[in-house]
């Protein structure tokens, strides 16, 4: 990757980029660094014929730095910036990734500028802006919080100080402690400056506990009409899962990645798995195969065939259901009728010793390793267009404000 600043939307935005500058972009915002996409995933994305640009948002990085205590824009001007630099550095609607606060950025950028992009990811990130969440949705783990904000903060001016407080509270959060203190060397490295607000602003996220995130923008995510992947990690316990599940259901066809060891980061042995999913979307869907169903042209159809056409045209809803991969969509309400429950297979491919199954709303009731699948980094396919899979490694405020240290963002670097 190579670093630069580009101007958009009369802002300077720090960037690095990696891959074919012809190849088709995609854009992962800062949350609120650029580092909180891993290397390695951002490398994966390359690999794939993508052109990878990832940025740090204002006050942070090598972005325009003015008050971080003060800010003078809003969750909109940020979305906007996404808009204005997808637009500077392609032609072509862009896939917009974005990552804990970056997320919310994300989500707003898509919903008001639809025409610059063509895809949306979401990683470890909720529906609603930092402050008081909606009543359907998982707040903070408070003992964890407790003891994450509980500490005495370091002297800013100690890169060595702010790298150990990064392990620490990777520690705490369920994080990798040597990947999260190698990140904030390295935030620290291009932060402008060591004064207090500044260095908050690129090592926590700060900016968004004082940012304007109003009016709320949940509401509109049905709307949205591009394709979409939420990635989650199971034992994030700042935005817990449930905010990565309420996403996947508000935005139509959005499909789910939930990383079974992760917390707020992406993990690298994840990072193939997660640029495979994100990948996909830029892919067309598949054409109809018309000779697999009805019989090559000149041919007479398989009699079988036809038993089995019937069968998904007129059979148990339960037949129908796993014949289409789990959740089946109601035709006569145009909603969606949660599958059957289906059995998961054990290390060896046998059924689990304690019976367990995937529940009706496509979670299995314990983790579990698929078979053939190295069990470190282990995929669990699942049926249904909902969860696509999961990975196994080793409101907003009601007045659309943040409120105070805890609503900062974790997912720095």
């Amino acid at each position: 990757m190579y670093p630069t600043t580009v101007e958009a939307n009369g802002v300077t935005l720090g960037i690095e980029q990696l891959g074919d500058p012809a190849a088709p972009l995609v854009l992962c915002v800062g949350g609120p660094t650029m580092l909180s996409w891993p290397d390695r995933l951002c490398a994966a994305l390359a690999r794939g014929a993508h052109r990878v640009v990832r940025y740090d948002l204002r006050d942070a990085g090598a972005s325009l730095t003015l008050d971080p205590d003060a800010p003078s824009y809003t969750l909109r001007d940020l979305a906007a910036d996404a808009a204005a630099l997808a637009r500077e550095l392609d032609d072509r609607p862009a896939h917009l990734a974005g990552i804990g606060v970056g997320g919310m950025v994300a989500q707003v950028a898509a919903l008001d500028h639809p025409d610059a992009f063509c895809a949306l990811t979401l990683a470890g990130t909720r529906p609603v802006a930092p402050g008081p969440v909606d009543d359907d949705l998982p707040d903070h783990d408070a003992a964890t919080m407790e003891r994450l904000f509980g500490r005495p903060m370091p002297d800013w001016s100690d890169r060595e100080a702010v790298t150990d407080f990064a392990a620490d509270g990777a520690a705490i959060l369920g994080d990798d402690p040597a990947a999260a203190r190698a990140a904030a060397a390295r935030i620290w490295d291009r932060t402008p400056g060591t004064a207090p607000a500044v260095q908050l602003a690129n090592q926590l996220g700060m900016v968004f506990s004082r940012l304007d995130c109003g009016p709320r923008w949940r509401e509109r995510l049905p709307g949205l009409a591009m394709p979409t992947l939420v990635v989650h990690g199971r034992r994030d316990p700042f935005f817990p899962v449930g905010n990565g599940e309420a996403l996947a259901r508000e935005i139509p066809g959005a499909r789910l990645l939930v990383l079974e060891g992760a917390s707020t980061r992406i993990p690298d042995a994840a990072a193939e798995e997660v640029a495979t999913a994100m990948q996909a979307l830029d892919r067309p869907p598949p054409e109809p195969d018309d000779g697999s169903r009805t019989g090559q042209a000149g041919q007479d159809p398989d009699p079988a065939e036809q038993r089995r056409e019937a069968d998904l045209a007129g059979g148990v809803p339960d037949q129908r259901d796993r014949e289409r991969g789990g959740d089946a969509e109601d035709q006569h309400h145009g909603r969606r009728r949660p599958g059957p429950a289906l059995p998961v297979d054990g290390p060896d491919g046998e059924a689990p010793a304690d019976g367990a199954e995937r529940t009706e709303d496509g979670q299995d009731d314990q983790p579990r390793r698929h078979r053939g699948v190295d069990p470190r980094v282990g995929v669990l396919r699942v049926a249904g267009p909902d969860v696509i899979a999961q990975h196994r490694p080793g409101q907003e405020g009601r007045d659309g404000r943040g409120d105070g240290q805890r609503e900062a963002g974790v997912h720095q670097g």
